[in-house]
């Protein structure tokens, strides 16, 4: 089965995890409801010691907004975790780490709850439990663009997917994910900055991204906070006098000795060996002509 494949099917598990049967502790009671025919009762959630509990440290998402998780806690105090986390157990500290579900468990941390409702996943891989929270995660309508960069590169690098794949997984074409993934390479620190100054577009990323050193982005941030942050604004300041003269000056082939210098300047900016060869073998033929 190719990692695609297998990416798809466990897909398709994040809906409908395969559900373990080590008992943990029982949950309450079924209240009595109408209409339950034709539907199948869902086996294997648990309640779990909130403090047996623990985040992913390869979990794609990072960031937690503020107003956000104040709000799920306020909610969770008032009316507790109505959807159960999934998490995968370790044996050999007897702890389950969390699979999807981060938000809520720190917001139930928060709210004071000393247990939790958790669907208990059969024993995963690296590579399938990072699938399961990139499905929950691609879902979200906040994931943020460093985010998703993130996640497509680990997806790159440590699975070894090619960018096509990936496109695949995700429902987007090869050149989105191919430009996705170049947004990662923007350092934290650049991250940090434009959080604070509340640039966050996809656009102003791709254009920071285009910069080669973090020197440089920090350069191109200090100038944005002097004219402008929009995303226009942004595409001049890359698009300065400067840059658009040197791009405009004419190629030059120069070689020098002690007793002279060889000099052919070209209209356009740029001209191959053979080229240069050319224009300097018609430069000695026109000799005869003289």
């Amino acid at each position: 089965m190719s990692k695609l494949e297998k990416f798809k099917n466990l897909a398709h598990a994040a809906l409908d995890p395969v559900i373990t049967d080590e008992p943990v502790a029982a949950l309450s009671r079924e209240p009595e409801v109408f209409g339950l025919h034709g539907t199948e009762r869902l086996k294997g959630a648990r309640f779990i010691p909130i403090d047996r509990i623990s985040p992913d440290a390869i979990q794609p998402r990072k960031h937690f907004p503020e107003k956000s998780l104040q709000e799920l806690t306020a909610s969770i105090a008032a009316h507790g975790v109505l959807q159960p986390l999934t998490v995968s157990h370790n044996r050999a500290g007897d702890s389950f780490t969390i699979v999807t579900g981060e938000r809520r468990w720190r917001a139930a941390r928060r709210a004071g709850l000393t247990q939790l409702p958790c669907i208990i996943l059969n024993e995963l891989t690296d590579q399938e439990r990072f699938y399961h929270q990139l499905v929950e995660n691609l879902q979200r309508d906040d994931i943020t663009p460093f985010e998703e960069a993130d996640a497509f590169r680990v997806l790159a690098e440590k699975f070894h997917l090619k960018h096509e794949q990936i496109a695949q997984i995700v429902g987007k074409s090869r050149t989105y994910v191919t430009k996705t993934i170049g947004l990662a390479r923007v350092p934290e620190s650049v991250r940090r900055l434009c959080a604070q100054r509340g640039i966050a577009s996809r656009e102003h990323f791709t254009i920071l991204a285009q910069q080669k050193t973090e020197p440089a982005m920090l350069v191109l941030l200090e100038k944005l906070a002097q004219h402008g942050n929009d995303v226009r604004t942004a595409r001049q300041v890359v698009r300065s006098p400067r840059s658009r003269e040197r791009k405009s000056r004419p190629f030059e082939f120069r070689y020098r000795s002690r007793e002279y210098t060889v000099q052919v300047r070209f209209i356009k900016h740029k001209a191959s060996k053979r080229e240069i060869v050319h224009a300097l073998t018609e430069a000695l033929n026109s000799l005869d002509n003289e």
